[in-house]
């Protein structure tokens, strides 16, 4: 089992059968997370340097979609960053749990038919928990931006 040193999250640590909710579970955290972080009317991709949470959720929401994608064409993986997506949404915490909600429901699908020998579909569970540990991760990372946000000498 091999532990992300950033996050702490252990991929086979994951039960397959929890694969889907855990996608579901961590995107809706991201919510509450995200407020007054990032604001709706923002678009793109994520800026050289350090990242902003907006940098973060533009990541996470390609590589839900990437993975989304990779599953529902059946072929080779793109790593989780599908070329053609771009971000243009105006509820950024929305947008990361429709993604992830998306890709839960092609996880529970077809989770249970990726024994099939002639199948050259990428592994949905494995790329379920990697989605997993992405959405984990840049929460994290968004979580350390806002206890390292400089406070007001009132607040």
């Amino acid at each position: 089992m091999e532990r992300c040193d950033r996050c702490g999250f252990v991929s086979d640590s994951l039960p397959a059968r929890q694969v889907a909710s855990a996608l579901r579970a961590v995107a809706a955290q991201y919510r509450s997370r995200l407020v007054g972080l990032v604001q709706g009317s923002e678009r793109g991709e994520p800026r050289p340097g350090p990242w902003t949470a907006h940098d973060h959720v533009i990541h996470v929401w390609g590589v839900l979609s990437g993975h989304r994608a990779d599953l529902m064409e059946g072929g080779p993986s793109t790593g989780g960053r599908h070329p053609h997506t771009s971000f243009e949404h105006d509820d950024p915490a929305g947008a990361i749990e429709t993604a992830a909600a998306a890709l839960a429901s092609l996880v529970e699908r077809l989770g249970a038919d990726d024994s099939r020998p002639d199948d050259h579909r990428p592994d949905a569970v494995r790329i379920g928990r990697d989605a997993v540990h992405e959405l984990a991760h840049h929460l994290f990372a968004i979580a350390r931006l806002v206890d390292d946000t400089p406070r007001s000498a009132s607040g």
